[in-house]
């Protein structure tokens, strides 16, 4: 999928324009029932406007939190089948800032990633 673009410019001289160019790229992942449902309360509950926002929340929170998977480390084996699918749109930054937790974590993929943050925050360990 073909990430969207805006661009903006800024006039330097007669001849010459800064362009910059902000992209955003669509991050989707898998959830089971459970955690779908725990999403769809939490973004309301905390007064979101939607769920998106309340994911690049949780995302930056974990990010300055330093978040850090402790024991044996996560299993993404959740229980019941990944059948619901979230979809989000996050700029180059943000998208930067997930490949690093997921990584800093030892995890398999964003959809580990985005799992994990989940039960965090339901466990509460992560509050925003």
């Amino acid at each position: 999928m073909c990430p969207t673009a805006v661009l903006t410019d800024e006039k330097i001289s007669d001849t010459e324009f800064e362009i910059s160019i902000d992209a955003k790229h669509i991050c989707s992942f898998k959830l089971n029932k459970e955690l779908y449902e725990a999403l769809e309360r939490a973004w309301r509950e905390n007064g979101f406007r939607n769920r998106s926002d309340f994911i690049r929340a949780l995302v930056k929170k974990a990010y300055e939190k330093g978040l850090r998977v402790e024991g044996d480390g996560f299993s993404p084996h959740i229980a019941g089948p990944l059948n619901k699918v979230v979809t989000l749109k996050v700029d180059h930054g943000l998208r930067e800032i997930i490949q690093r937790l997921v990584e800093d974590n030892g995890l398999s993929n964003k959809s580990d990633l985005m799992r994990l943050l989940l039960l965090e925050y339901v466990n509460g360990r992560i509050v925003l």
